[in-house]
């Protein structure tokens, strides 16, 4: 198989291991001493256009346009959109596992180079720490006690971000875009079939740059200008001081980098730069000093400092 040389998109290294263990402050039914609760105040700053879209069309002769969200009948984000981004990014820079891949059976691919049109993953990558084992009610990975997972409530909540202007969406094209490929996540080669590609060496965890070669199939969407400022809010419960600390590596301010969000990450859409002000109890000058929750997660053993280092090098600059 042809690599494609310039495909848009970049890999962080994986965590060596999962770190599951027990942590008492992933509950909701009681305050855990030393744990903060509050809300986080955010306001992103479109560096590129945004389009998030609703699964909706428009007709608008000349052409059918895929619709954004709309908050409040004004551009916005979905706080969902905005928490799966930073799931993914912490996820990215702790000893975290991920649930996103399938297991051995070969699913269906999109290929532009070849002709094979199904991949599997090998049982050696399969074997791999993120992927070997799940959470559980009593042992969890940093991702998963923070983010929640199945019958464990999630302790960061996020409201819909809106336009804070009287920003209208504008016209823009898009390359067609598709599906995630499992032969993009790692090396590759073909089964003793000829039918299926296998991959038998994972990259890492994918992350878009804007720099990706266009289709020649373009679609007219509704997006977000850039230059628009939103605002919206991040509730949290119980939070470590280390857990906050990562919490603001994922939202670009320490160290600072940029989110990517929505649809073409991969050209030239989807830039933002997040801002934040904090009102967390109790409210001790150390505990809602933003320095302090950095250290703390530098000196966690949750900390993945090489998928970190990573992520920041990728969305530092012109992403």
């Amino acid at each position: 198989m042809t690599d494609v040389t310039d495909p848009g998109y970049d890999f962080v290294p994986l965590a060596p291991d999962v770190r599951r263990v027990e942590r008492a402050q992933a509950c909701w039914d009681r305050h855990i001493a030393g744990t903060l609760a509050g809300y986080i105040d955010v306001t992103l700053t479109a560096e590129q256009p945004l389009h998030i879209g609703s699964g909706s069309k428009a007709a608008r002769p000349p052409h059918v346009v895929q619709r954004a969200a709309r908050i409040c009948d004004r551009p916005g984000i979905p706080g969902s959109s905005l928490k799966g981004v930073l799931r993914a990014r912490y996820e990215a820079i702790t000893r975290s596992c991920t649930s996103l891949f399938p297991g051995d059976r070969p699913v269906k691919i999109r290929s532009s180079t070849s002709s094979i049109r199904r991949a599997r993953l090998t049982s050696a990558v399969l074997e791999a720490a993120v992927l070997r084992s799940a959470c559980d009610e009593k042992r969890t990975c940093p991702a998963c006690a923070l983010f929640g997972r199945m019958s464990l409530r999630s302790r960061i909540t996020i409201t819909d971000l809106a336009a804070t202007s009287e920003a209208a969406f504008e016209p823009a094209f898009l390359p067609e875009r598709f599906g995630p490929n499992l032969h993009h996540v790692g090396a590759v080669r073909v089964d003793a079939s000829g039918e299926v590609f296998e991959v038998h060496r994972l990259r890492g965890r994918k992350f878009h740059l804007g720099r990706g070669p266009a289709a020649p199939t373009r679609q007219q969407v509704e997006a977000i200008p850039a230059g628009t400022q939103l605002t919206g809010r991040i509730g949290v419960f119980n939070a470590t001081l280390a857990e906050l600390g990562g919490l603001l590596t994922a939202l670009g301010n320490e160290p600072a980098s940029a989110l990517k969000l929505g649809g073409g990450k991969a050209h030239g859409f989807g830039r933002v730069r997040a801002s934040a002000r904090f009102a967390l109890h109790p409210s001790g000058a150390a505990r809602v000093d933003p320095a302090h929750w950095r250290q703390a997660f530098i000196d966690s053993p949750d900390r993945w400092a090489e998928g970190e280092h990573r992520l920041i090098e990728l969305h530092r600059g012109g992403c």
